[in-house]
């Protein structure tokens, strides 16, 4: 086990776990991810030696506020790492900034984009949609696409809708928005959020199905 002061087990905890190659090709390595702190590498599962790689910018506040604004995941094959602050952001607003881990003897995070709110708030497509702006949450990564970022939008009161957003973070646009469905028949509780991150899968690509294109579900008539 590394030596940090990170992997303290009052700090640690495994958020996420996942596989992915750090060469390309050849055998999965093993990636435990606590939000707060960092990633666990286990390179080998068959002769297990561990890395540690923290993530590259601090954490504030307790450890679900993490689980909110934070993920890591593979996207292309490479691990990503994703941060949604609003506090250390300087303008009024939000920033979203997305991170590649650079494999090798030495792994470190490449910065790859940062989304400031105004960004996508001034945007044709966002002002089109009448989208709400709230400070989006639960992140997470296309596996297919490693520019597109999928994050929900959550109003303020319980009973308020829920919308699942896709970003290109490349060009800072929104590419589609649609209304988050629980799965609840009730009328009154089918599109209540109920706080947990969703799965970006391969699925999708054995599938005999076209992608959606442009802006879907539109809220004209919609109320949060």
């Amino acid at each position: 086990m590394p030596r940090d002061p990170l992997l303290d087990p009052l700090k640690w905890g495994a958020d996420a776990a996942f596989p992915f190659h750090p060469s390309g090709a050849g055998a999965a390595a093993i990636c435990w991810a606590c939000l707060t702190v960092g990633l666990l590498i286990c390179d080998d599962v068959y002769s297990p030696a561990l890395r540690f790689v923290p993530f590259s910018v601090p954490v504030k506040g307790h450890r679900g506020h993490q689980l909110i604004f934070r993920n890591a995941g593979v996207s292309g094959g490479l691990v990503r790492f994703i941060d949604i602050d609003n506090s250390r952001a300087k303008r009024p607003g939000f920033s979203v900034t997305t991170w590649t881990l650079l494999t090798g003897p030495e792994m470190r995070w490449r910065r790859d984009a940062v989304l400031n709110a105004d960004d996508l708030w001034e945007t044709a497509a966002y002002r089109e949609s009448r989208l709400a702006s709230p400070v989006p949450g639960y992140p997470t990564v296309d596996r297919q696409d490693p520019d597109a970022l999928h994050v929900a939008l959550v109003g303020r009161r319980l009973q308020d809708r829920a919308w699942m957003l896709t970003i290109d973070m490349k060009t800072k646009t929104l590419k589609t928005y649609m209304k988050y469905r629980n799965g609840v028949e009730c009328a009154n509780f089918k599109y209540i959020f109920y706080g947990s991150h969703y799965v970006s899968s391969d699925l999708p690509k054995y599938l005999n199905v076209d992608p959606p294109t442009g802006l879907i579900d539109h809220i004209a008539n919609e109320k949060w």
